[in-house]
């Protein structure tokens, strides 16, 4: 059976459920088609940021009412669609949804399946395996890379949209913790990836240059923000530790990536 995967959300997002339904479809012998849809608040296709894997297919277009999820916005044309194409689809499906919606589809003896998510759908295939910089962004990866210490801890501090976020990981507990590493490791250094540029800028003015920093844009709305993103995540990846906000799956994935440690910062 053909699955056509209609990722949608943030980065993190987007990358957990590929991951997910990649390796669902690996063990039970399904084709994957992954629709990366380039939209207003996710302005960037997949080529622009990762390298093109042979066992992974991926459709990079903007935003189209073919394989797209239903909105009021575009006048839920895409069910027009499933309508004219006798297509069976499955949108917005949550956590644990995946597995009874294939069983059933198996059971009907459909040849084709299409789904929306932006969730995680049982154990990601290997991040690094199928997310790979392209090798402009890797580039840029590795020039801030090269200011990393032995010791550098990768601290996340989401805010802007994330309200479980700011209510429960702020940034006065980050600036704790930071400021005892430093106290206690002369050596160790922090890389530094939030939203917020006050923030940014208050720590860098308090620590100096033991806090390094990528200059991102910081917008979903631009082809730049969508990269900056990427090179974020992988730097934090890189670390030793990540510590990370509360509720955030950019954290989340940033230490999935090379399985390395995540302490979420809430007290």
């Amino acid at each position: 059976m053909r699955i056509n995967l209609i990722p949608y959300g943030g980065l993190g997002n987007r990358m957990r459920t590929i991951s997910s339904v990649y390796k669902y479809a690996l063990e039970n012998g399904h084709e994957l088609v992954v629709y990366w849809n380039r939209q207003k608040d996710f302005n960037q296709s997949f080529s622009n940021l990762f390298k093109r894997i042979d066992n992974l297919k991926v459709v990079d277009r903007v935003i189209g009412f073919n394989h797209n999820n239903p909105y009021k916005l575009n006048l839920f044309i895409p069910l027009l669609f499933d309508k004219i194409l006798n297509r069976k689809s499955h949108y917005f499906i949550k956590e644990k949804d995946l597995e009874p919606i294939m069983e059933e589809a198996v059971k009907n003896n459909q040849k084709e399946i299409t789904i929306s998510s932006c969730y995680q759908h049982g154990e990601m295939f290997p991040l690094d395996k199928l997310f790979i910089p392209n090798d402009n962004i890797y580039k840029t990866i590795d020039e801030t890379y090269k200011l990393f210490s032995k010791q550098t801890v990768g601290v996340h501090i989401r805010r802007t949209d994330n309200i479980q976020s700011i209510n429960f990981s702020k940034p006065e507990m980050f600036e704790k913790k930071i400021n005892t590493l430093f106290e206690e490791n002369s050596d160790a250094k922090v890389f530094l990836c939030t939203d917020d540029h006050v923030i940014k800028n208050e720590l860098k003015t308090m620590f100096g240059n033991r806090i390094i920093t990528y200059d991102s844009k910081l917008n979903r709305y631009s082809p730049k923000g969508i990269n900056d993103a990427v090179v974020e995540l992988f730097l934090l990846a890189k670390t030793n530790v990540i510590w990370g906000s509360f509720n955030s799956s950019y954290t989340d994935i940033a230490s999935q990536i090379y399985n390395i440690e995540r302490i979420i910062v809430t007290e």
